[in-house]
């Protein structure tokens, strides 16, 4: 009882306590506003009416919407004042860039101040320098880091460019030849010579063949990387008795490097030598390869004489050795040379060789390492490519097709490749007699492209 009885009391007392709190504020939400300050009436702001002088008044000292701001100006001693030069002169100190308008007076004369006034007007200007003074400018924050990343990514580029190099060099020495028994046209002999054309039938080593698509694997995966700036490339490697796919996402100037290298690095040269192995005459002519030499490789195309129905001589099946080339259905590529001989370099004939001729990595790592952008990288490969080409063909002495550049790609285009047996970017020469041009899937196949992977 006692319990519920101060539960009750306690109750009205807070209930009289919010009453008291509330009738307080009511009180003094109810007061009437001040009276108006002197001089203020109905319908006027203040400052308006009113006797003169009162406050708020125009005229009245000091207040309300009164007189405007006023200040003298007392000269200095003109003995104690000096020009800027004068001032840093006195002090010894080097000038600051001060602006050219508090240095002389609006008619073109120096200014003169007191030498605390100077110093006062330096200081506002002390942190600064003049331009000659400043240096090189410093990397931003911001932009440093930038330029940082942008280097981090051009060395990244150039590296895998080099592993692109090595991949493509590595085939190099992956071919053997058949060399064809020498022809000439008996209408054509003169005294003054003879043209004689002599064919060359390239083989894939074995090794090469099993082994050149496992090379491109282990140097390129590194680099295979997605993103909207990459693009396709297609190759097959060869395990277990089969030949597997393989696609890798490079960057374009990689793929670009790569068809270069193919289509306009990779020639074949044979040389005719007497009993003694003096040079008698050396010809040179593109591989014919592409962007797609990882798949010729590991399955060459068929050599196929036309008209298919033609009857080949025995002659042009025979090697320079007198046995059987073989030359229908084989496996590989076949050129032809045509050399123009005296009679007397005709009867020195005795031995022949070929080979395949391609730049080693340190010609061209020299141009991508050199390069100082990633537009200069291709340019450059493409002129070592050529001079170097240019300079064997000059030892050798050879003679046929010229060693030219490959024609640039188009923007979303892979370079188109050359023509076997003939320039870069030249159009096939017509058959001639006993001529076995190099037909079938091999070089129907495009070549890599910079939109498309290598079909297989």
């Amino acid at each position: 009882m006692k319990a519920r009885r101060a539960i009750i009391l306690a109750g009205v007392v807070v209930v009289a306590a919010f009453l008291a709190i509330f009738l307080f504020l009511s009180a003094l939400s109810a007061q009437p506003p001040p009276p108006p300050a002197p001089g203020v009436g109905m319908g006027m702001e203040p400052g308006m009416g009113g006797p003169p002088g009162a406050p708020g008044m125009p005229g009245a000292p000091g207040v309300g919407g009164g007189t405007a701001l006023t200040w003298s100006e007392t000269p200095a001693d003109p003995r104690l004042t000096m020009t800027y030069p004068e001032y840093l002169q006195r002090r010894g100190l080097n000038p600051l860039p001060v602006p050219e308008g508090l240095l002389r007076e609006p008619d073109g004369t120096p200014k003169k101040r007191t030498d605390a006034a100077w110093a006062q007007l330096e200081s506002v200007y002390a942190g600064m320098r003049r331009p000659e003074e400043l240096g090189p400018p410093k990397p931003g924050r911001v932009g440093d880091a930038l330029w940082r990343q942008a280097q981090e990514q051009l060395a990244v580029t150039k590296k895998e460019l080099m592993a692109v190099l090595r991949a493509a060099t590595a085939a190099a020495g992956g071919f053997t030849f058949e060399i064809g028994y020498p022809q000439y046209d008996p209408r054509a002999v003169t005294e003054s010579g003879v043209t004689v054309r002599v064919g060359v039938l390239m083989h894939v080593k074995p090794s090469l063949q099993k082994s050149y698509g496992a090379t491109i694997y282990r140097l390129l995966k590194p680099f295979d990387n997605y993103g909207v700036d990459r693009v396709p490339f297609t190759f097959v490697t060869y395990q277990g008795g089969y030949f597997h796919p393989h696609t890798f996402t490079l960057r374009p100037e990689s793929v670009a490097l790569w068809n270069t290298l193919w289509s306009t690095g990779a020639s074949v040269v044979l040389v005719l030598r007497d009993r003694n192995g003096e040079l008698i005459e050396a010809g040179i002519t593109s591989a014919g390869f592409s962007g797609n030499a990882p798949t010729l490789i590991a399955y060459p195309p068929e050599v196929r004489r036309t008209p298919y129905f033609d009857y080949l001589m025995p002659d042009a099946d025979r090697t320079f050795d007198g046995q059987r080339m073989g030359l229908d259905f084989s496996r590989g590529w076949y050129y032809e040379f045509t050399f123009n001989l005296s009679m007397d370099e005709l009867r020195r004939i005795d031995k022949a060789s070929a080979t395949v001729l391609m730049p080693p990595y340190s010609v061209l790592a020299e141009a991508v390492s050199g390069a100082k952008t990633l537009d200069q990288i291709l340019p450059d490969v493409q002129r070592k490519l050529t001079s170097w080409l240019d300079e064997k063909a000059r030892q050798l002495g050879a003679r046929g097709a010229p060693v030219a550049a490959a024609p640039a790609a188009a923007p979303g285009g892979a370079i188109p490749p050359p023509v076997p047996g003939g320039a870069p970017g030249a159009p096939p020469p017509p058959p001639g007699p006993g001529m076995v041009p190099p037909v079938g899937p091999g070089y129907q196949t495009p070549p890599v492209g910079l939109t498309a992977p290598v079909p297989l």
